[in-house]
């Protein structure tokens, strides 16, 4: 009996000693308090300071951009994702003015991005008494503008050293219409009886610009004039529109054998349309716009592609790799963009998401080109030039 009191005993001291060290060793750890976790995670990133050198000094770091409150008349709908497909189309950063006009008497001819992106070309139209525009070089990265040459030298000299006289009625924007070769080489009548105006029947000519004998490449014609030329392989060709009281005709002439061949016959009354036909940069392909559908051809005037425009479309451009032509869509107020061999054009960008970025007021169809990493758009109208950002 003592032995088993005895017994009973030691368990009991047994268990006593270990229980509470037991107990001790395998309690669960503390769960760690939300600050340390908080202090632990990067801070919120602040926004992106705007890198546009214009952008207005202030000690007070700028706001986020707002985005646009959403059109009253349409459904409500939940807020988008970070993922919803409702962001693809970009938005745009503040404009970045790159001319504002010193007087409204000269407007802006034409702007065109340099090869690296990073420069703009641009041309205000010709002092008073003057018929050569004034060319501009801007720097994006500088702010800096400073003047420079024009990409068509021989433009002036040409008509003068032909002895002939600048074209009278032609417009003060004629230096951008391809009547003289880029390099100087050829020269092209621009009308009909040259240089009697409109005054009798008679052909389209070029000419050697150094002097030489006249080729007629059209004719005879009856009061028509060129509206433009686009010179392409190395100036051994030459394509231009003939415009008369019937419509436009597009023909391309090849100057080693001044044989002449009708492209486009476009009928209709001579409107923006049908005149804003385009030869890709590297001179392979033409878009030709239309009420309906667009098209793309070769040079030989076979289709490539053709493109659903059924509200017709304004102020149409290639990207500089002429893999893609952007243009506002003629019936929303938007930006679209045809990629070679898309099945459909893509919503590129909106007019209102130009509103709050741009100096004047934005309205369908103003001219623009897209950088050629298509990361910004230039845009100008009337006096004003601006580029936005996308971002």
């Amino acid at each position: 009996m003592r032995f088993v009191h005895l017994c009973l005993t030691l368990f009991l001291c047994l268990c006593a000693a270990c229980a509470p060290g037991a107990a001790a060793s395998l309690s669960t750890p503390p769960a760690p308090s939300a600050t340390p976790e908080s202090a632990s995670a990067p801070p919120a990133p602040s926004s992106t300071p705007d890198p546009s050198p214009t952008a207005a000094a202030s000690t007070t770091p700028a706001p986020s951009p707002t985005p646009a409150p959403p059109d009253p008349s349409a459904t409500p709908q939940p807020s988008p994702s970070p993922t919803s497909t409702s962001t693809s189309i970009p938005l745009v950063s503040a404009a970045q003015v790159i001319y504002r006009p010193e007087s409204d008497s000269r407007a802006v001819a034409d702007v065109r991005w340099a090869a690296s992106g990073t420069r703009l070309v641009y041309a205000i139209s010709p002092q008073d008494g003057h018929y050569l525009l004034d060319w501009n070089l801007y720097d994006l990265q500088t702010g800096l503008t400073q003047s420079t040459v024009s990409p068509y030298p021989a433009f002036g000299a040409t008509w003068e050293r032909i002895g002939l006289g600048y074209p009278v009625n032609l417009d003060s924007f004629a230096e951008l219409q391809g009547f003289v070769s880029p390099n100087g080489k050829y020269l092209l009548f621009p009308n009909a009886g040259f240089p009697d105006s409109f005054s009798s029947p008679n052909y389209i000519y070029v000419m050697p610009a150094q002097g030489g004998d006249r080729r007629a490449i059209l004719g005879p014609t009856f009061q028509g004039k060129v509206g433009k030329a686009v010179w392409v392989e190395y100036e051994t060709k030459v394509i231009f529109d003939y415009r008369h009281a019937g419509g436009v005709e597009v023909f391309i002439t090849d100057l080693t054998r001044y044989s002449t061949n009708l492209l486009l016959d476009l009928f209709g009354p001579v409107d923006g349309l049908n005149t804003s036909w385009l030869v890709a940069p590297d001179e392979t392909l033409i878009f030709v716009p239309g009420h309906g559908h667009s098209q793309i051809i070769t040079l030989k005037g076979g289709v490539e592609h053709t493109i659903d425009t059924p509200d017709g479309l304004e102020s149409p451009s290639w990207a500089l790799d002429s893999r893609a032509v952007y243009y506002w869509d003629g019936g929303a107020a938007r930006l679209l963009r045809y990629r070679l061999g898309d099945t459909a054009p893509q919503a590129f960008l909106t007019l209102d998401d130009l509103m709050s970025t741009s100096p004047v007021k934005v309205v369908r169809g103003m001219p623009f080109r897209v950088s050629p990493d298509q990361t910004r758009i230039v845009f100008w109208w009337k006096s004003w030039i601006w580029v936005v950002s996308l971002r």
